[in-house]
């Protein structure tokens, strides 16, 4: 999403058998809870949970 919008940037980092994701964006507090709606509908949606911490300039979820 990040890479075709040009909305954030993307990075993940794989530990233990889990995933953590990490976008970066500079549109503030309020683009962070457009991201993590975004990210928590979509993974409700595939019957997944998924752990959001949400940043002033970023959003990590981790899976």
């Amino acid at each position: 999403m990040g890479t075709y919008s040009n909305l954030c940037d993307y990075s993940e980092i794989s530990h233990e058998g889990k995933t953590s994701v990490t976008m970066a964006h500079g549109g503030g507090p309020k683009e962070s809870l457009l991201l993590a709606s975004y990210l928590d509908s979509l993974f409700k949606t595939a019957g997944k949970q998924i752990k959001i911490t949400q940043l002033k300039d970023s959003v990590t979820f981790e899976v």
